[in-house]
C-alpha cells in the first residue's frame, strides 16, 4: 500500500479458476436465451503492474488514485454466442487474451461531499484460438472503453444522497467484427446510464443494530440500451432495500 504523501509501484502475477454461474448453466429457455449446462470452467493467467499514489488535502480529507496495466490469458472465456434461432446462449471460447490499462481516482472526507470516485479503463479482449477464423478479432460484447463515476453527500447525520454513473463504449455483436445492423460497422450503441439514491442509517445502541433504508431510481433517464442485441435493459426502475445488522 502506498504510504500518504508519496507514489509507490507494483508488479504482480496470478491465476484464478471460475466455475460457470448457475444462471449461465440453467438459465430457463426464452424466445431471447436459453442456458448452457455444459460450460467449462475459465482458467485466467493474469500479469499487472501499475503506479499508486496518495495525498492528504485537509484535515480528514485525502486524494487518491493508480494507474494499472494488465495482460491477461484465459481459457474457455464464456462469451455469449447465437443459434440458428436467434437465442443467445454462454459458450466457452477456447482462448482469449486481453490487455489494457485502468485509471481510477477517488477523494474521501468528513466534510459535505464525502466522497467521490471514478475508473476508466481501455482494454481489447481478442479471440486467440489457434485456427479459429476470428482469430485475432474482438470478442462479441465486449467494449474498448468503459468507466464510472460516483459520489455520495451528506443531507444530514443520517441521510446521505448517493449517485453513480457507468458508460461503455461500442460493441461488436458478431465474432467477423462486421456487424450487419450498423451502417459504420463499429457494432451496438455506446451508453451511459445514471442511477441516485437516498440513504437513512439509524444505531440502536442498547441492541447495537444498524438499519439502513435506502430509496433509488435506476436508469434516471430511462434510456434504452442493450448489453446482448435485441435484449434491452430496464428502463427507469423504483427499488427500495431494507438491510439489518449487528454490530
Amino acid at each position: 500500500m502506498p504510504s500518504a504523501g508519496r507514489w509507490s509501484a507494483d508488479l504482480g502475477a496470478g491465476s484464478a479458476y471460475a466455475l460457470p454461474s448457475f444462471t449461465n448453466r440453467f438459465l430457463v429457455e426464452s424466445v431471447f436465451a436459453l442456458g448452457n449446462p455444459n460450460l467449462k470452467p475459465e482458467r485466467v493467467q493474469d500479469v499487472h503492474c501499475g503506479l499508486n499514489w496518495i495525498q492528504p488535502l485537509a484535515v480528514n480529507s485525502r486524494l487518491s488514485g493508480s494507474l494499472k496495466g494488465f495482460l491477461r490469458n484465459t481459457n474457455n472465456m464464456v462469451v455469449w454466442q447465437r443459434n440458428w434461432r436467434g437465442q443467445y446462449y454462454p459458450d466457452n471460447l477456447d482462448q482469449a487474451k486481453a490487455y489494457g490499462v485502468e485509471l481510477a481516482t477517488s477523494w474521501r472526507s468528513d466534510f459535505l461531499l464525502k466522497e467521490v470516485t471514478g475508473a476508466l479503463t481501455w482494454q481489447n479482449v481478442l479471440n486467440a484460438t489457434p485456427n479459429s477464423p476470428w482469430y485475432g478479432n474482438r470478442v462479441p460484447f465486449q467494449p474498448e472503453l468503459f468507466g464510472n463515476l460516483g459520489g455520495s453527500v451528506t443531507i444530514t447525520s443520517q441521510v446521505d444522497l448517493l449517485a453513480d454513473m457507468r458508460f461503455a463504449s461500442r460493441r461488436f455483436s458478431r465474432e467477423s467484427n462486421l456487424d450487419p445492423l450498423s451502417a459504420t460497422g463499429a457494432g451496438m450503441e455506446p451508453y451511459t446510464v445514471l442511477n441516485v439514491a437516498l440513504r437513512w442509517q439509524v444505531r440502536l445502541e442498547e441492541s447495537r443494530l444498524l438499519i439502513t433504508s435506502t430509496t433509488g431510481v435506476d436508469n434516471v433517464t430511462d434510456l434504452r440500451y442493450e448489453l446482448l442485441e435485441r435484449m434491452p435493459m430496464p428502463g427507469r426502475t423504483w427499488r427500495l432495500q431494507l438491510k439489518l445488522q449487528q454490530k
